[in-house]
């Protein structure tokens, strides 16, 4: 049975989501979902590398049908996603509100990072090269979108700066701590 304990982990790719959820999953005893591979990610995209898509809507509708078939009974969750996304043109693309009305998140927490080191990451980890304005573009709206649907749902956002991720991983613990699940 679903029963809203999501903890929403957002922020653009290369800012260390994924990291930051293996980290918690282990310590805190949460189960990590990415949102990537609930909307079967590898069935979109030729190269698995690139973080473009072709069809915002199409990968959400994915995501929507499959989502709740990861949910396993009393679980705490933390999910990782975004809040916008970059198109096979390089448009970025915000992902509709349905997908978090879906969610039903208790909280969002966005991880934010320098433009700079996070291209840096990417071209190291992908070995795709993406240009400043891009991806700080990017960064900016997935933080407009995600405090907009914060409002939206009634929820916090918090906002942490990955410059350290120890320090990230303790904030994030003490977040969810107060959440007394």
């Amino acid at each position: 049975m679903y029963n809203n304990r999501i903890i929403y982990i957002s922020g653009v790719h290369g800012v260390g989501k994924d990291t930051i959820c293996s980290i918690l999953e282990k310590r805190l005893g949460l189960k990590h979902l990415s949102s990537s591979k609930i909307l079967k990610w590898d069935e979109y995209s030729i190269n698995l590398k690139n973080k473009r898509v072709s069809s915002v809507e199409e990968t959400q509708n994915s995501f929507v049908e499959n989502f709740k078939s990861y949910l396993e009974g009393d679980l705490i969750y933390i999910l990782d996603g975004h809040f916008a996304l970059l198109t096979a043109t390089y448009e970025i693309e915000d992902i509709p509100m349905f997908v978090y009305d879906e969610i039903k998140p208790l909280i969002i927490i966005l991880i934010t990072l320098a433009p700079n080191v996070i291209i840096s990451r990417l071209r190291k980890r992908d070995s795709m090269l993406y240009d400043v304005n891009i991806v700080n573009e990017l960064q900016e709206r997935e933080r407009g979108n995600a405090y907009n649907v914060g409002r939206k749902l009634g929820i916090d956002v918090v906002e942490i700066n990955n410059t350290d991720i120890e320090k990230s991983i303790e904030l994030i613990e003490n977040v969810i701590n107060k959440l007394n699940l």
